[in-house]
């Protein structure tokens, strides 16, 4: 008796862990069966609130043999959930949650379910039923404090499905505005704030809130979004043109998820690991990734999966400039994926150009999934313009405009946007127009404006390939904007973007400086890991320490090094990489 009731104090305190651990060993010493089982499906209970199934997924066939009842089937419908069987995990579920609220002392085996269930919902994407289960758990009370602040991130997770991420925000009006003032057991909440300024485009206020729940997961604190946590903020560093680090990023998001059995953690770091592999040309290994996310949209069929997929495989095509197959990636997302009037197939193997106005539902191509959903927009708006369905990319791209505020780096990618549709309908001038006012804006705009220079760079590229296609200015004003857009390139060593701007410059005559760092592009990453080491001043001893290699590999590296940059010396390295750094007096180390 004393170890459960121990057992229960650990779990009011959300010491989830602890507590399953003091009722396995009451269990065990248990000699009355009712005892035994109450106490080990409790113990199983809490250790699933961990997130971590790997321990009570052991003790299932004990489980299983125990008498039926509420709390019975909601362990067996969480192990279903993390084990991605979810048709049955629902099953479970929703006996659980029915029988625990039918009964006047089940109301904590009602909360568990219920908590449980509307993650189920959630995954569906089935966003208002899962708000009103999140809504009606909540309302019993009981749970531990983390366990509270889960169920709220919950729901307001499932009022994005619904309603949209500026609606959800309205959930967590509880959280301080810095988010270095939340408190440790409001984390998941902290969090989906993060995710949700993520989807409005707010890359410096979704870096601040994730950013720090992932120092909080590293210091101890555990929260149950973290392999979550790490993927998304994989994500806004990539668009913050942060890409060194969000690969590793994205890398530990995956071993995470691994080591924790988090199955519903993977489809987003796989998305994370898409968007810098696709950006710098490593064609395949972002195609096993997509291959991976494919086979768990097919395995789970959930909406979650189905968004993650289907954003990573249309990324990869951007990457490759390939139209078509942007827009057969996102069809998955839209809401008439095969359009029933199509009578001759498309020889590029899309959709055709709707007929009817911007109000015909049907007949657009309108997505119908809230996450993410200006970034499918977009991807969407440039899809369509590559395929030449015009008049379906204007309603598109008026929806997109329609849908933001007009202030991150959305600007910019509306912009680039906006002109590429100019240019396809044989307006160049107006392209012209668009373009040389969006890079005004950006120019005269704080330093947030420049938060996403992958964006801005394809933004100048656009600008100066139009300016030497129209003659509209002087060769040399327009290999300006070239440059500029391959200095960016460069440094992210976007390789893909970096030869096409190669190709534009070739095509009038002209090349790129000689100290664009594109040179970059050729050092292989332990090769810049030990360039930036040196650079910030280690001597080869010191490298050798840090990376844990021989003084001999740096050497060995380093010669390698001067030999594909062309230089002699750690200065002239050191102002290699400052200049890949777009100028900044400091040189910044690989993690």
């Amino acid at each position: 008796g004393e170890l459960e009731r121990s057992g229960a104090d650990e779990a009011a305190a959300g010491r989830n862990a602890l507590a399953a651990t003091r009722l396995w060993w009451a269990s065990s010493l248990s000699g009355d069966l009712a005892d035994r089982e109450r106490r080990l499906l409790g113990a199983c209970a809490q250790s699933l609130l961990t997130m971590q199934p790997a321990w009570s997924a052991k003790l299932r066939h004990q489980v299983e043999d125990c008498a039926p009842g509420s709390l019975r089937s909601c362990v067996l419908g969480i192990l279903d959930m993390m084990a991605g069987r979810l048709p049955s995990a629902e099953a479970h579920l929703t006996q659980a949650w029915r029988e625990a609220l039918s009964e006047p002392t089940a109301d904590s085996v009602a909360v568990l379910a219920g908590t449980f269930l509307a993650n189920i919902t959630l995954w569906h994407g089935r966003g208002a039923e899962t708000v009103e289960i999140a809504r009606r758990t909540l309302a019993l009370g009981g749970l531990d404090p983390t366990t509270t602040d889960f169920t709220r991130a919950v729901l307001a997770t499932g009022r994005l499905w619904d309603q949209g991420p500026s609606a959800a925000l309205k959930d967590l009006s509880h959280l301080p505005a810095d988010s270095s003032a939340v408190r440790n057991d409001s984390l998941d909440t902290l969090a989906t704030r993060g995710v949700l300024r993520l989807f409005l485009g707010k890359l410096p206020a979704a870096r601040a809130d994730l950013r720090t729940v992932a120092q909080r997961d590293r210091q101890g604190a555990g929260s149950k979004l973290g392999p979550l946590t790490l993927s998304l903020l994989s994500v806004v560093q990539y668009l913050a043109g942060e890409w060194d680090e969000s690969e590793p990023t994205a890398d530990q998001a995956l071993a995470v998820a691994g080591a924790h059995d988090q199955l519903f953690g993977d489809a987003a770091a796989r998305f994370a690991a898409v968007c810098v592999r696709a950006g710098r040309g490593e064609w395949d290994s972002a195609q096993r990734h997509i291959d991976d996310l494919t086979r768990l949209a097919r395995t789970l069929g959930a909406s979650t999966e189905i968004v993650y997929s289907a954003l990573a495989g249309a990324t990869l095509a951007q990457a490759r400039a390939d139209f078509p197959a942007m827009l057969r990636a996102l069809r998955p997302l839209l809401d008439d994926p095969a359009d029933p009037r199509a009578s001759t197939p498309d020889p590029l193997g899309v959709p055709p150009d709707p007929p009817g106005g911007p109000s015909s539902a049907a007949g657009g191509f309108r997505l119908r999934f809230k996450p993410f959903w200006l970034w499918q927009q977009s991807l969407l708006v440039e899809a369509l313009t590559g395929c030449g369905l015009l008049d379906s990319a204007e309603r598109a791209l008026r929806d997109l405009r329609e849908g933001f505020d007009g202030t991150g780096y959305l600007g910019v990618v509306t912009a680039r946007l906006a002109g590429l549709l100019a240019e396809a309908q044989g307006r160049p001038r107006d392209a012209l127009v668009i373009y040389r006012q969006a890079l005004a804006a950006v120019a005269g705009a704080d330093a947030d404006a420049d938060a996403a220079p992958f964006h801005r760079a394809r933004l100048e590229h656009a600008y100066g390939r139009l300016l030497l296609a129209t003659g509209s200015t002087s060769r040399r004003d327009a290999a300006t904007w070239l440059n500029t857009a391959h200095g960016r390139f460069s440094a992210l060593r976007a390789a893909p973007f970096v030869r096409r701007c190669d190709a534009d410059l070739a095509a009038s005559g002209l090349t790129a400086p000689d100290d664009a760092p594109s040179q970059l592009l050729s050092l292989t990453e332990r090769e810049l890991s030990v360039a930036y080491v040196i650079a910030g001043g280690r001597t080869n001893q010191e490298a050798a320490a840090e990376l844990y290699v021989s003084q001999k590999t740096i050497e060995y590296h380093l010669s390698h090094i001067y030999a594909k940059l062309g230089i002699s010396s750690r200065r002239h390295l050191a102002d290699a990489l400052r200049t890949r750094e777009g100028g900044s007096g400091t040189v910044r180390p690989v993690p």
